[in-house]
């Protein structure tokens, strides 16, 4: 099973061949075509934002609750457009209204001679309102119960194609997750590997040291209690054993969806045991290595933030 990752795309057009269109006296609709587009990206929780023809604001609430029964988790970005398809003839002339222009520019001539009451066709189609381009009318589309079923199955359609496309990066980011895991198992067992000889090495300099400063003076009860308070203060074996039960959990959340949030949680306890092995360093080289693996916990975690 792969995670999910929360990043994708999906979309999704519908058309309706016997829409009920208005635009009064003369208006011939062929139907509606219904376009569709999800988009999201990482976000804590699930945050769903709608942009919408007016006609379909009353509709946000049911819609935003539609998309969110499919997710879990991301800021999504949802666009539904509605476009009216209209023949050429549905383009009409407001003939009421051009008769008033007309009637109009009369009465201006007459109560001002010097004014010209002669006007080109073009000129006329040209005032507001004369000329009704009723395919660009959002109004022109009426909203009722078989548009509502349409716009619906493509919000469906398009989150369908929205999850697919989030599944399809998910398989690869749980191929990475686990490369990361196995970096991070490396890393702890060679950690493990050279704490031993390291806390021997320091205690051996350290009696060295004793020996030539105290000479014949060197109570050999006080090293012991010393070299044991050493060992003590450079014991990783906690940590290391924690470390371990970290990677248990991680190979369980891997197999498990919608584990985001966990992984992440996990994350930050990784890197709480590795910042205590830091603290415990015995030498320099296993030092770098808890550098190398703090910096491929903080990889995990990066990949970990995309994951539903």
């Amino acid at each position: 099973m792969s995670l999910r990752s929360m990043t994708g795309f999906g979309r999704a057009r519908t058309e309706l061949t016997q829409a009920v269109l208005g635009g009064g006296a003369g208006a011939a609709g062929t139907g509606v075509a219904i376009v569709v587009e999800v988009r999201s990206v990482n976000l804590k929780g699930l945050e769903v934002k709608l942009r919408l023809p007016r006609s379909l604001l009353h509709e946000e609430p049911a819609l935003i609750r539609r998309v969110k029964g499919s997710l879990e988790r991301g800021r999504v970005d949802v666009t539904i457009d509605l476009q009216a398809e209209r023949s050429a003839a549905a383009a009409v002339v407001d003939v009421a209204r051009v008769a008033a222009v007309i009637a109009a520019l009369q009465d201006i001539a007459a109560a001002h001679p010097q004014v010209s009451t002669s006007m080109t066709g073009g000129e006329l189609l040209g005032v507001p309102g004369v000329f009704v381009r009723t395919g660009d009318d959002e109004h022109a589309i009426v909203v009722d119960d078989t548009l509502m079923a349409a716009v619906n199955a493509a919000v469906d359609e398009a989150t369908r194609n929205l999850v697919r496309a989030r599944d399809e990066e998910g398989t690869g980011l749980t191929l990475e997750l686990r490369r990361r895991r196995d970096s991070i198992a490396r890393l702890v067992d060679e950690v493990a590997g050279r704490t031993a000889s390291a806390v021997a090495d320091k205690q051996a300099k350290l009696r060295e040291r004793l020996g030539v400063l105290l000479g014949e003076h060197l109570e050999p009860g006080r090293l012991v209690a010393e070299l044991a308070l050493m060992a003590e203060r450079l014991d990783i074996t906690e940590e290391l054993a924690r470390l371990r039960l970290h990677l248990e959990q991680l190979d369980q959340l891997l197999q498990t969806a919608g584990s985001g949030r966990r992984i992440d949680f996990l994350c930050q306890e990784f890197l709480r045991e590795a910042n205590t092995v830091a603290s415990k360093c015995a030498d320099a080289n296993t030092a770098h290595l808890v550098v190398e693996l703090k910096a491929e916990i903080e990889r995990l975690r990066e990949q970990a933030q995309n994951v539903e």
